[in-house]
Order: C-alpha cells, then structure tokens, then sequence
C-alpha cells in the first residue's frame, strides 16, 4: 500500500487559491474579448493575455502543488475541472460572440464538462483519491485552451493571419467532444474513461 503524503496546510491553500482564483478571472477574460472586438487598446490587450496566462499557469500548478501538499481530493478535482470548463466555455462563447468561431466549440466545452462531472457526481472519494483521469479527455481540454489560446493570439497581438483559421480549429475541437461524448456515451462508469 502506498503511503499518503502528510498534509501540508499552506501548499494546500495555495493550490486551491489557484484554483479558485482562475474561476474569477473568467469575467475578466469575457471583458477584455468583447472590449478588444468593439475598442481595442493596450489594456485590454494586456489583461487578456494575463487572464489568458494566469488560466494556463494555474491550471499546470495547481494539481502538481496539491499532490505535493499531499491535499489531492475528489472534491476539488471537480472544482478545479469545473474551472477549466467554465473559463474555456466563457472564453469560447464570448469569441463565438465576436465572430472569430462558431458556437459550436463552446457547447462542445460545456457538453463533455458536463457529461464529465454528470459521471463523477455520485463519488466523494475517500481522502486522498482524485478523480479518475481520462488521457483523451485531457488532451480535449488541452485542445479547448489552445483554441482559447488562438483567439488571444489573434486578437491580443493582433495575429491577423489566425482570423480565417479559427473557425476551422474551432470545428476541429467541436467534433473531437463530439466525438468524446459519444464514445463516452457508450461507456459504462467506472471504466478508465473517467468517473
């Protein structure tokens, strides 16, 4: 049996903190999209690409530094996955908004969150487990926040050249949830496929 790690309080709330903190700058995301399409200026190109940063940092940190902590938990892998939906939905939504994608790419966020957290509702988890990871719904979320990622490129440098390309990646994206979402579908739970 493998030993816990024992508990260290302050890495503890620093990873939640993360967590919780990249829930607060959704808003801020949301804002600077729909300021950069109407009045773009250096300030909001400029919290754009910090919410934008801060969301991808504090997603890398934050599970690393839990573990360490020896705080990793099923309740706050929900809350941090919750995030992650949250941010890129908003953040994709607000772009779809703009014009530069489609709609279809934040509904696919908010459906394969959904069916995701849909599965792992029942389970509390004892102390120390997490959620159970899916390899191929991680690499859906890194796909989400490369999306995101585009349209901060495209409109917070000004990479005029991604305007015409992310309508294509956000389809690319959508039907790869799609894709996820009934592959998943088909699975029962409990299966290595999350939840």
């Amino acid at each position: 049996m493998m030993e816990r790690a024992p508990l260290r309080p302050k890495l503890a709330y620093l990873a939640r903190g993360l967590t919780l903190a990249r829930i607060f700058t959704i808003p801020l995301i949301v804002w600077a999209l729909l300021e950069m399409d109407s009045a773009p200026d250096l300030r909001w190109r400029v919290l754009l690409i910090a919410a934008y940063l801060y969301a991808i940092l504090s997603d890398l940190a934050d599970g690393p530094l839990a573990r360490r902590a020896g705080a990793k938990s099923y309740f706050w892998g929900q809350v941090d996955a919750l995030s992650d939906v949250a941010f890129n939905a908003a953040a994709l939504a607000a772009a779809a908004w703009t014009g530069r994608i489609g709609p279809w790419a934040a509904l696919g966020v908010l459906a394969l969150g959904a069916q995701f957290l849909w599965r792992c509702r029942g389970g509390a988890g004892s102390a120390g487990e997490s959620l159970p990871e899916d390899a191929a719904g991680k690499w859906a979320g890194v796909c989400f926040y490369a999306l995101v990622g585009g349209v901060v490129l495209e409109m917070g440098l000004a990479w005029d050249w991604l305007r015409p390309v992310l309508p294509w990646l956000g389809r690319l994206v959508f039907f790869y949830a799609l894709y996820l979402l009934i592959r998943n579908a088909r699975s029962p739970l409990g299966t290595s496929r999350g939840c």
